[in-house]
């Protein structure tokens, strides 16, 4: 067994005898953790620096270099050059642990929460409904520690059902669906509220899917109505909701510029669930037609500012904001008309994942994931049309402007 000296040498190092078999270590008293490993052919300073693994604190052999390459003199040098190093970066990291220990207010959870929502191109809308639980319904707690929220979970329940008597089920369950994704966010970076969300202990309330699409009866009352409008383009806003099935605000939003009539495709670039999100929509020959009343009714059929919206109004951002209608004007707008199209599509036989594609639904499942709307987007303009032709059958007398494109002039311009 080789002695352990006060201090390195070079001739010390050069008299180590190379190991017969196996690794020997010789370690230096002088600087602690540093030794020099003693293979067949080969002489190494190293250091025994500290490491944490899974969350216990352990220590590792670290290479320093060759013994033919450096003195011991500089090995040494470079050996407490890495043991600072380390100890610098496990200061470092206790520090951390020390900062995720402490308690977060909900309003500095939010703040966090917020900025996640903009680097992933969350919509307006979206922050702005977060924003809105937090303030209505939680603004007596956002100086509140989620600690302290941990440890009352019955102060969340009964939070939950406050919101439920005073301004309904679904505020209620939306309020707390939000403190869920916030809390969690923030104790991905503090240990001491992992497994600690006090929204778990909530039972929700039970929430049935509205059936508000338009029957067949109410379908001619609909097109009716929507002929004796004044406002032409209000008119053609829901006359395009309903045969694109699309979210009133992606069309709220559109441009003149993500469209293409020649090839017959409208592209939405930051739809619900922002950029990642983004499609294009077939035209069918009475969007195409719609379309082109818009211009007519704008612009006389002269050239555009491509980054005009396609429904104009006035109003602060410069496109139509609020679509509702008195029910003696339209009985069935928005989401309404969104869920009429899905039944209509059903209705054509159109299957549900076709169906998903046209309303640029989140496709779930692996097979899903894979699938390239390019090959398919023939059977789609296809579906379009003939979703179309369904809703005009069962309109009944349909007024003729409402048909197919009588103005080929305006779709090449």
């Amino acid at each position: 067994m080789l002695t352990t000296p006060p201090k390195f040498s070079d001739a010390f190092i050069r008299s180590l005898p190379y190991s017969q078999a196996g690794q020997q270590v010789v370690r230096e008293s002088l600087t602690p953790g540093f030794m020099v490993v003693i293979g067949k052919k080969t002489k190494t300073f190293s250091m025994q620096v500290p490491v944490k693994v899974q969350g216990k604190w352990t220590s590792r052999r670290e290479k320093v270099g060759s013994t033919q390459e450096m003195s011991v003199q500089h090995a040494r040098k470079l050996a407490r050059l890495l043991l600072s190093t380390v100890l610098d970066k496990v200061a470092a990291e206790e520090q951390a642990d020390l900062a995720s220990s402490k308690d977060i207010t909900l309003r500095e959870a939010w703040a966090a929460y917020k900025i996640r929502c903009e680097k992933k191109n969350r919509s307006q809308k979206t922050i702005d409904g977060y924003e809105g639980h937090f303030t209505r319904y939680m603004g007596d707690w956002l100086d509140i520690g989620l600690s302290e929220l941990a440890d009352k979970p019955l102060m969340v329940e009964k939070r939950h059902d406050k919101i439920t008597r005073e301004n309904g089920k679904y505020a209620a369950n939306g309020a707390m669906r939000a403190l869920r994704a916030v809390f969690n966010h923030a104790a991905k970076k503090r240990r001491n509220l992992k497994g600690l969300n006090p929204v778990e202990a909530v039972d929700m309330n039970p929430e049935e899917r509205r059936q508000s699409a338009l029957t067949y009866p109410a379908l001619t009352v609909w097109f009716e109505q929507l002929w004796r409008m004044e406002n032409p383009i209000r008119r053609e806003f829901h006359f395009i909701s309903l045969l694109s099935g699309s979210r009133p605000t992606a069309l709220k939003e559109a441009r003149w510029k993500d469209l293409n009539l020649k090839d017959r495709y409208w592209h939405f670039p930051k739809p619900k669930g922002g950029t990642v999100r983004a499609f294009d929509l077939p035209l069918s020959k009475p969007l195409l037609a719609s379309l082109i009343r818009i211009r007519k009714t704008e612009l006389g059929c002269t050239s555009i500012d491509p980054d005009d919206y396609i429904f104009p109004a006035d109003s602060l951002t410069g496109h139509i904001e609020e679509i509702k209608e008195k029910r003696a004007t339209l009985i069935k707008v928005g989401n309404d008309l969104r869920q009429s199209f899905a039944t209509f599509a059903t209705a054509c036989n159109i299957n549900e994942l076709q169906i998903k594609m046209l309303k640029n639904h989140k496709m779930v499942g692996v097979t899903a994931g894979y699938v390239n709307l390019k090959p398919l987007w023939p059977i789609l303009l296809e579906n379009q049309m003939k979703i179309a032709h369904h809703v005009f059958e069962k309109a009944g007398n349909v007024h003729p402007k409402f048909g197919t494109p009588n103005d080929r002039r305006v779709v090449e311009k």
